[in-house]
């Protein structure tokens, strides 16, 4: 007897970190209760139905009539379900959807994906976080994670803390924050002429630095930023032009120490390629193993111009200098085939991916990999993000309100396997990154959280 009361608590003792909680009104149609015959299909997740106490009797013989699993749960409670009946689904306690009953059959297959979620956490950003979700750049690197909001100019680093659902720390920088002198001082510009046309750039609202790009790798923050400053017109000496200088800023993560360097030659640089080749000002922007990336406008005619990468390395006085064009090509590839795609250019920590090219550029080696075993075939397919462990790249790929992570095996240059990811109800599809090889993270939709998911 005690063998047997011990197997019956033992069985109803739930270890699933999936749970679907069912609240049920008796207004329901017949056909819409039909439902409950695809219960028994979620064998990996905890069952609860939820019932008004007073309609216990009516509700169980009700339930004669469907096909049932054993480990059902009932929690009777003493309110009525006065809207239609619906579920609610949780993964480790956090709810990541919602829907109408009668919809359960056709979410079978979604609700099964969950169960590869060995993992799911949830952390919230600082209160006085604004963000707009319009124009966001977002980095990982291990354990940190970087967000460029271009329509605010300003960039947010995170380092987070998973284990205890938290941000371990948080910083906020806007171009407002750093003073001109320092631009005045590392780009070399006539400090007393700049403060006498000061008035009329504050007029104009151009007198604060403004972030243009972010890129984080290793325990490196590097911001490119924009000053405007004046400058008597060459051809007219009667009148004043406002020129945009180039900056980047260095922060380093762990020791806090800081730089400002200047990007010189810029006016030079447009003038000496015959006025072909204009600055983007802002992504693609990246550091590798050679210097600095960019992209610049090519411009050929009357034909609309198109991007190319443009290489910068330090000079004799500390400065970011001009080096080559097209740094990161084969040697095959011809300078008018190499053109950035806006819409499908990928770039994070390690790795740059252009689906046009079907190429795969590790930042750190300057390694290149064949990728043609991923193709983004539509005009709303994008790739979001790249991983490597070992021999196996994985990428975060969407169309429309679909997710894929595919894996794809860098020596045969075939794709393992690929497979569709349930986004956690409330999140953004296209703010998927992955924190490491295991760990996919979503801003929510109301951007006031992250959620993070292992599909493994």
């Amino acid at each position: 007897m005690r063998l047997i009361l011990f197997f019956v608590l033992l069985s109803n003792f739930s270890f699933s970190i999936c749970r679907i909680d069912i609240y049920v009104g008796l207004t329901e149609c017949s056909n819409c209760l039909l439902a409950f015959n695809s219960i028994k299909e979620l064998n990996n997740y905890e069952k609860i139905v939820f019932i008004n106490k007073r309609d216990s009797a009516v509700f169980i013989e009700l339930l004669e009539n469907y096909e049932l699993p054993r480990d059902l749960k009932f929690n009777y409670v003493n309110y009525s379900i006065e809207t239609q009946s619906y579920c609610r689904v949780f993964v480790q306690n956090l709810q990541i959807d919602s829907f109408a009953f009668r919809k359960l059959p056709y979410k079978i297959n979604d609700l099964k994906q969950l169960e590869y979620y060995s993992y799911f956490r949830k952390v919230h950003f600082p209160k006085k976080l604004v963000l707009n979700k319009t124009r966001l750049t977002i980095m990982s690197n291990k354990n940190d994670i970087n967000i460029y909001d271009y329509s605010l100019g300003k960039n947010i680093y995170f380092s987070i803390d998973l284990a205890k659902d938290s941000v371990r720390s948080f910083s906020e920088l806007r171009g407002n924050q750093f003073g001109y002198e320092a631009f005045l001082k590392a780009g070399n510009y006539d400090t007393m002429f700049y403060k006498n046309t000061l008035g009329v750039l504050k007029k104009l609202n151009m007198a604060d630095p403004r972030i243009e790009g972010a890129f984080i790798n290793d325990s490196s923050l590097n911001l490119m930023m924009n000053l405007r400053y004046p400058m008597h017109n060459p051809h007219d000496p009667n009148d004043t032009m406002i020129m945009s200088g180039l900056f980047i800023y260095h922060k380093n993560t762990l020791n806090g120490k800081k730089a400002l360097k200047y990007v010189d030659g810029t006016l030079e640089f447009y003038e000496n390629n015959q006025k072909k080749y204009v600055f983007q000002q802002n992504f693609p922007f990246f550091f590798s193993n050679s210097g600095m990336a960019f992209s610049v406008y090519y411009i050929k005619g009357d034909k609309k111009p198109s991007k190319i990468l443009s290489e910068w390395q330090l000079n004799s006085k500390n400065q970011y200098s001009f080096a080559k064009f097209d740094s990161f090509t084969t040697s095959e590839i011809q300078e008018n085939e190499f053109k950035l795609n806006d819409k499908y250019f990928l770039i994070n920590s390690n790795f740059y991916f252009n689906p046009t090219l079907s190429i795969i550029v590790e930042l750190k080696s300057n390694k290149h990999y064949d990728m043609n075993g991923i193709v983004l075939d539509k005009e709303n397919s994008f790739c979001n993000d790249i991983v490597l462990r070992d021999n196996v790249f994985r990428a975060l790929v969407y169309t429309d309100s679909l997710l894929q992570l595919i894996e794809y095996d860098k020596k045969t240059s075939k794709i393992k396997c690929s497979r569709k990811l349930k986004v956690p109800e409330g999140c953004l599809i296209n703010s998927a990154k992955f924190l490491n090889f295991e760990t996919i993270f979503f801003l929510t939709n109301d951007l006031t959280a992250m959620c993070f998911i292992r599909p493994d």
